[in-house]
Parts: structure tokens; sequence; C-alpha cells
């Protein structure tokens, strides 16, 4: 039987070749499937959203600017560039801080203090009192000027989408902070030196300009809003230990903690966040230099921070091209295969813990909303090679997060109670057995504790003093028990957010104070 022919080779390679291109074009075909795909259940998604009133765009969390000459911000802008920066080169020493934490339960009235020591781990400084006078005397007027920028009614920053977070609009949008850490300490000078009027200016504009600027804030500018907030209670707990206010300067100040909603701000910040991640997502699949700079850095939830500088691609090709085009070429077929998808599981997770934060809000504790964002855990991605956005980098979509921004809210609550507690000693010499008592002549209503939606514990101590406090991150009630729940570090403050319950501190004693400073001197000259 004669043997067949060989195939000639030529004909196995166009046989192969055939079957290769096949294989290419379904393999096409299945991304392009798959791309429609994720991209059909994104805007599906998206829709129901929206059908339930949530607001995808940036342009919905703005609200319509005031008009340009009631806005404090315009003025306020120039004014905070004469000023200097109130920290130096050598470590913020010599700058008062507020409400030291010394002890568990105690703080140190830094405005009492004849002799205030800053130091940290590089510099020590023995009493700061002469430099700061000195430094606050050169800007006096200037920083006058800045305080009456916030008499106007409005302080409303504006908004541009491009624009914003973008390093030039980051300095102005971060001079709230300089601005405030002037006021804080200005206030307590005054205070030091019984320069009453001067500190209550200062108080009183430090409080406007926390607790009445309106931010385009999302994440990044809700932690600069946060900051604001704790460094004016601290300073109002300061204020508080001053006995010559009159119930009228008191009153103001309580009602503007009262017209601020912390909560909102909460819940306002982290709807933009997914706005941004919304617009962001879009801006990625057309703009390759975008995405490779929000790639470096792998974004997880702060979209808003890593748009990155516009030629920061174009740089980076200029200076080390090999690994730009390296680092380059595995984006390309992004848009074009997991994008859709990957913004849906980003828009799951990130619309889980909005939710959890409207459930918090709606009962009034943070206890049924944690429980929500904790059973989102699985919605969390773990990321691989080509889902460059899945890995929430900075933690910000997780139940753990949310504590953090609720000691703010707490924070807040327990500053309002505590200045309506000082005005009712004001009035009728003490403070009083309950906190029912407050109400309706110092507030509306008992404040509740947003950790358990109960009231905020409140105890009158023998001494005439009272313990006020949060039931805290555990959302157990220790009784007022102020002790941390990790061992306290030697050389730092004790932070009063972070003990077994939430306790508003009291004034340490002279014993306390000198102490503290004792075991610090011991810490940095330690015995050979």
């Amino acid at each position: 039987m004669p043997e067949p022919l060989p195939i000639p080779r030529k004909q196995t390679s166009l046989k192969l070749g055939w079957w290769l291109l096949g294989f290419l074009v379904l393999s096409a075909l299945g991304l392009w499937l798959a791309h429609e795909r994720g991209k059909a259940q994104l805007n599906a998604y998206k829709r129901q959203l929206i059908a339930k009133g949530e607001r995808l765009t940036l342009a919905g969390h703005v609200p319509p600017p005031p008009l340009a000459a009631s806005n404090g911000v315009t003025q306020y802008r120039k004014a905070i560039e004469r000023l200097p920066n109130s920290d130096d080169i050598g470590g913020n020493l010599h700058r008062p801080l507020p409400m030291v934490g010394i002890a568990s339960g105690r703080a140190m009235v830094s405005w009492k203090q004849a002799r205030l020591p800053r130091e940290n781990d590089k510099h020590f400084v023995a009493n700061l009192w002469p430099n700061f006078s000195a430094h606050l005397a050169d800007n006096r007027e200037k920083l006058s000027e800045l305080a009456a920028t916030l008499d106007l009614p409005a302080f409303n920053f504006p908004f541009d989408a491009v624009k914003f977070l973008t390093k030039s609009e980051m300095e102005w949008f971060m001079a709230t902070t300089k601005g405030q850490d002037w006021f804080v300490s200005a206030t307590l000078h005054g205070l030091r030196f019984d320069a009453v009027d001067d500190a209550w200016r200062w108080w009183r504009a430090g409080s406007r300009l926390a607790l009445r600027s309106q931010n385009p804030r999302a994440v990044i500018g809700l932690l600069i809003h946060n900051r604001l907030v704790s460094r004016s209670s601290t300073v109002t707990w300061e204020a508080l230990q001053f006995s010559g206010w009159k119930d009228v300067q008191l009153a103001e100040i309580q009602q503007l903690w009262l017209e601020h909603d912390a909560l909102q701000a909460v819940l306002e910040g982290f709807s933009m966040e997914r706005a941004y991640t919304v617009e962001s997502f879009a801006r990625f699949r057309t703009n390759l230099p975008a995405l490779w700079t929000s790639a470096q850095v792998q974004r997880g939830g702060m979209a808003a921070v890593m748009a990155g500088p516009p030629d920061a691609w174009t740089t980076a090709l200029r200076d080390a091209p090999l690994d730009t085009l390296r680092d380059t070429l595995p984006l390309l077929p992004w848009p074009f295969w997991t994008s859709y998808s990957e913004e849906r599981e980003a828009l799951q997770l990130q619309s889980g813990i909005v939710n959890a934060w409207w459930t918090a809000k709606t009962v009034g504790s943070l206890q049924r909303g944690f429980a929500e964002a904790q059973a989102l855990t699985p919605l969390r991605s773990t990321n691989n090679f080509w889902q460059l956005f899945g890995e929430d980098t900075f933690d910000v979509w997780s139940a753990s997060r949310m504590v953090v921004h609720a000691t703010i809210v707490v924070q807040a609550r327990l500053t309002l109670t505590a200045i309506a507690l000082h005005r009712h000693r004001l009035k009728h010499g003490s403070f009083p057995t309950g906190l029912s008592a407050l109400v309706p002549a110092f507030l509306p209503a008992v404040p509740s504790d947003f950790m358990d939606g109960q009231s905020l514990r409140y105890r009158l101590e023998a001494d005439g003093q009272f313990r006020l406090w949060s039931v805290g991150e555990d959302f157990k009630d220790d009784g007022g028990d102020a002790n941390p729940v990790a061992p306290r570090v030697v050389d730092a403050s004790v932070n009063w957010l972070k003990g077994r319950d939430w306790v508003w501190p009291q004034p340490a004693t002279k014993a306390e104070v000198a102490a503290y400073h004792a075991a610090l001197a011991a810490h940095r000259s330690p015995a050979p």
C-alpha cells in the first residue's frame, strides 16, 4: 500500500495561521462581549442609584455660590497670604497648643501655665510664651484683617472640577487650617495675658472659620474639615476654663455648634468622593496620561487627589522613557477590558458605605451603620494585575474608617453640651444634676451619643465638677472610664478619644501638670 503524501509545509503553516487568526478573533470577540456586558451592567446599576435619588456627578454636590460681595472667602484668600505660617521649621515649638492630654480624663490648661514648655523628638523649648508673644505682635494687624473676613454673611469655597485639588487650589484650600492655627494660639495667648477682648475676638473668629465654612469636600476636604472642628473643640475647652465670659458670648459660640451638622458633612464628603470616582473612571478611559499618573500611586478611594499634575506623564516620558513606556503599555487594554466591571464593583462598595452612613444618620446611631459596613467586606476587591483601582489603598471605604469620622460627630456634640453646662453654672452657680436641666433654657434637647443612639452620659461629681462622656468605639458604656484601651507612649499626649469611654476632660491639677513635665524630662534625659 503506498504511503500518504506529506502535507506541504506551506499548507501546514497556512492552516496554523488560520487557526491562530480564528483564536485571536474569538478572543477579541469574547473580550468585546465581556466589555459590553460590563458596560451594560454598570449603566443599569447607575440608573438604579439615580432612581433612588443618589447624586453621581460633582455638579450635583455643589450648591449655588453666594454673591461675591457677601462671601468672605474672597477676602480671606488675600488676607491669609499676608500671614506667615504659624509653625516654624523647628517643629512648631513656638506655638501654644490647646487641651494637651496629660493623664486619663485630664488635660493641661495651656493658657494657665506661666511657663509653657514644648518639645518633640528633636527640639525642646523651656517657655514658648515670649517667642509667640513677639510672633503675634508682629502679625496682629494682619490677623485682625483675617478675622474681619469671617464677619461676612457667607464663607463658601468656589468649585472648579478641573482645578479643584490641584496644587495651586489645594494651597489656599488648606489655608483654612493655617488661619485656624493662628486663631487658636492667639486665643490662648489672650487668656494667658488677660487680654480678654483679644481672646474673645480670636476665639469667635476661629469658631466661625471652622463651623461656618462651606466647602466642596470629598474625603480629602472632609479630613481638613475634621481637623478644623477638632481644633475648634479643643480651644473651646480651653476657653471654658475662663470664668469671665458673659452668657451672650457663650451663647453665640454655642449657636455656631448647634447649627453645625458634623454628620451631614461626613455624608456629603463620602457622597462627593463617590462622584469623583465616577468622573475619574470616565476621564481615565480617554486620557492615558491621567490613567498612568493614577496607576503609579495605586489609587484606592481618594479619586479626587489622584488626578495628578497634567504634565506628569510627559515629564516622566522625557526623564525615563523606557521605564515610562514599560509602565504605560500594560495600561492600554484597561479601558476596553475591565474598566466598566471594575467601576461597578467600586460603586457597589462605595454606595454600600454611603448607605451605611445614611442608616446611621436615620437611626441616630453609628452602631447600625457600622454593622452594615462590616457586611460589605466581601465587596473589597483583592486587586489583580488588570484591576488598577480595586485596592482601597487609603482604607477610605471601610467600617474602621467610619469610626474615625464618627469621633468628630461625637466631639461636636460633647462640645455643644459642655458649653451649655458652663452656661448653666454661670446662671445658677453650679453644674446641673442631670442633662435634662439644660432643656429648654440652654439646649433644645439633650444631645444623643452618636455611637449608640442613647443620650450622652453625664454625672455630677462630689467635688462639683462633672463627667460627660460617650460610650466610644466599642459601643459599650464603661461608666465614664477614660483609661486608654492601648498602653500610652510616655512622650505622647493622651488622646481622650482613645479611652474605653470618650470622656470630656477635666482640667489637670498643678501637681498632675508638674508630674507630666517631670516624666517628659526623665524620658528626654534618661538616667545612665
